[in-house]
């Protein structure tokens, strides 16, 4: 598995997506290390980049994606299925942009930079796609994954403390022969520092990665100076947040730790407080996002939260969707009230319902196989599944997958046995409950009123204690 693209317990997800970091934080669905940060000081965008070249036909077409989420620019080729295309690059040194034909690549880009793309013919080997006359910026990162896919191995987090971090720390010094060795002096002050982040981040990472690779609801401990290299970080530095996508990623991976529970009022004005505290601008505009984000069903925190985003918020779409979230959240299905019901199909084909199961307790999980979170919670689900067997409980996971059979090759993937639906991505249930975000856990009485509306995930120990009370 390769750091640069598959630390995949690190999701591609967007926020909106996942709400990973409610609970306990979740640090995989950040990226920690994607090779598309922007590097160098933002300016006027008056430096331009050219990438042109030739596809297998004009019907196919290029979408170059900025840091991993934004669309820069949609390229066609024309009747001869060549293409050339410019775009205004920001940075002073180079940016990383991804090419998204076919497979993704990397592409580096910078002032005056002249790429060729060579995509008549699928090839294994990258290196063959990307020519023109800043190409061997390109070239380091193919590498760059190589060396990584070779070299680190994600059971790494299943080692002792002492033991991961020794072997973190070889692995960072390989790679760091390589980046100095390198003649080309930007390459080698970015891999500075995104070393430096991306190991801390790792390290910060390793407490949480540890125990779920031990499927436990025990926390992990470590020795006292296991975080010493964190003691360096200055996590309220703009200049970084801007330029650094590892730097990013710690910065908000940090902030979002200190909240292990939504619903606590105290955590949640800290967290507040602590935003309000933040001298960096650019900083402060990421904590309120990711605060919005913590409004939830349920959540006794909702309104403090929606009141701080609209009057403390400089960015008028962060607080239009806050308010459509907290007013969507608000009439949505409240506890009490008598669940809306569902009819999917399980793996036979045959109609399941909610009233299939009157008389137990039900508890379901909405997920999907592309989303990493939810995928991260089956174990607890299965363990979950097991500790109240012959229970009068019931564990049903219903798939938001828009297609059948990506969910039929999750079931066998992932070996998932009991009540298993499809739900497919649109349902008069999910509007119900407005579930805006994956994964959704529900916990229904056995007469079918909502007990919690957003129950606590599977790898919460407060849900066995919860199903036990209601037992």
């Amino acid at each position: 598995m390769g750091i640069t693209n598959n630390l995949q317990f690190i999701e591609n997800s967007k926020l909106r997506e996942t709400k990973s970091f409610v609970g306990t934080f979740k640090i995989y669905t950040f990226l920690i290390c994607s090779l598309l940060a922007t590097i160098g000081t933002v300016h006027s965008q008056t430096k331009v980049a050219t990438i042109s070249g030739k596809t297998a036909g004009k019907d196919n077409s290029l979408i170059l994606v900025e840091d991993g989420s934004k669309v820069r620019k949609i390229i066609r080729p024309n009747e001869n299925a060549e293409f050339r295309d410019t775009l205004h690059i920001k940075s002073e040194t180079y940016e990383m942009y991804e090419v998204k034909f076919s497979k993704g690549f990397n592409v580096a880009l910078r002032e005056n930079s002249d790429i060729v793309l060579d995509l008549t013919e699928p090839t294994e080997n990258v290196k063959e796609i990307i020519s023109g006359n800043d190409a061997f910026i390109s070239h380091f990162y193919i590498d760059k994954e190589k060396f990584f896919n070779t070299h680190y191995d994600g059971n790494i987090y299943k080692e002792k403390p002492d033991v991961f971090k020794n072997k973190l720390k070889e692995l960072f010094a390989n790679w760091e022969k390589q980046w100095k060795s390198h003649s080309f002096e930007p390459i080698r002050k970015n891999e500075e520092k995104w070393s430096k982040y991306a190991f801390v981040q790792m390290l910060v990472h390793y407490p949480r990665a540890n125990q779920m690779h031990r499927k436990s609801f025990k926390e992990t401990k470590v020795p006292a100076d296991f975080f010493e290299e964190e003691k360096s970080i200055d996590y309220d530095n703009a200049d970084e947040f801007e330029k650094v996508n590892t730097y990013r990623k710690l910065v908000m991976s940090k902030l979002l730790s200190l909240l292990t529970n939504p619903n606590d009022t105290k955590q949640v004005q800290q967290l507040i407080d602590k935003t309000e505290k933040v001298r960096s601008q650019n900083i402060k505009a990421a904590y309120q996002e990711a605060i919005s984000d913590l409004i939830d069903h349920g959540n006794p925190n909702n309104e403090l939260i929606y009141n701080y985003i609209m009057k403390n918020s400089a960015s008028e779409k962060l607080r239009k969707e806050c308010e459509y979230i907290f007013l969507n959240t608000e009439k949505s299905i409240k506890k009490g009230s008598k669940s809306p019901s569902f009819s999917f199909e399980n793996e036979k084909g045959e109609k399941v319902s909610l009233e299939d199961f009157r008389g137990k307790l039900v508890y379901i999980d909405v997920w999907a196989s592309w989303c990493g979170p939810c995928i991260s919670e089956i174990p607890y689900l299965k363990k979950l599944e097991a500790d109240f067997k012959g229970k009068e409980v019931v564990f049903v996971s219903i798939s938001k997958d828009i297609k059948k059979e990506h969910w039929q090759q999750a079931l066998e993937k992932h070996q998932l046995k009991g009540i298993q639906l499809w739900g497919g991505n649109k349902s008069d249930f999910y509007d119900a409950y407005f579930i805006n975000s994956i994964p959704r856990f529900i916990l229904i009485d056995k007469k079918g009123k909502v007990i919690s509306p957003s129950a606590p995930e599977p790898s919460a120990p407060k849900i066995k204690e919860l199903i036990e009370e209601l037992l």
